[in-house]
């Protein structure tokens, strides 16, 4: 047998050895650095819940049911009416006030009279408010939100301070969203969770 031809078997079976034993190695790693990868991902999370939850709001969330993120202080709301927005039993410890409406599917109904209301709770009150959906643009444009682009392409808008800050499309992506948490929601969950990652990058009453 040659050199030539001897070195060569040596070499394949080197290769052969090597591939086995990094197969080996990752059937018996593999699970535990996925199972590391997942709870980096899902304390990555929640760290963002954190985050909104330090702003202190007072996060009020209407619409579409959901199981909402762990840990967030949000209370959910049953009607867009003064009533709800600032109960009487509400401390007034809070630093500012959230409004998320969840209609992905396009079923809620609000009427021109309430988007008026909502518009003034923006507009003199400050509050942050946060539409996940597309189908009550035009509703929210005739109450006075302005929308800059000529065709609206986006499925989520967020106006905050006063004016002086708009996001459209807050939730129409999941740039911030570890992927851990994102496989297991459904459609309807995908958007609300999305706006919690942006919300954490994006503090309200800051420079951005």
């Amino acid at each position: 047998m040659s050199a030539k031809r001897h070195w060569s078997i040596t070499f394949a079976v080197v290769q052969i050895i090597f591939i086995f034993c990094m197969i080996v190695l990752i059937r018996i790693l593999g699970p535990s650095l996925m199972s590391e990868s997942s709870k980096g991902q899902k304390e990555a999370f929640r760290k963002q819940v954190d985050k909104v939850n330090e702003y202190n709001y007072d996060i009020m969330y209407y619409g579409e049911d959901i199981k909402m993120p762990d840990g967030l202080k949000a209370r959910r709301i049953e009607t867009l009416s003064p009533n709800e927005f600032d109960p009487d039993d509400m401390t007034s410890s809070f630093t500012g006030k959230m409004l998320i409406i969840n209609d992905p599917d396009g079923q809620i109904k609000i009427d021109d009279d309430t988007w008026k209301l909502i518009f003034k709770l923006y507009d003199e009150d400050d509050y942050t408010v946060i539409y996940l959906g597309s189908s009550q643009f035009e509703n929210m444009a005739e109450a006075g939100f302005v929308f800059d682009a000529n065709d609206i392409d986006f499925n989520s808008v967020l106006f905050m301070d006063g004016g002086s800050y708009k996001r459209e499309g807050i939730a129409d992506s999941s740039e911030y969203l570890p992927y851990i948490i994102e496989k297991d929601l459904d459609p309807m969950q995908l958007q609300f969770y999305r706006t919690i990652s942006e919300l954490a990058k994006v503090p309200p009453g800051t420079d951005r």
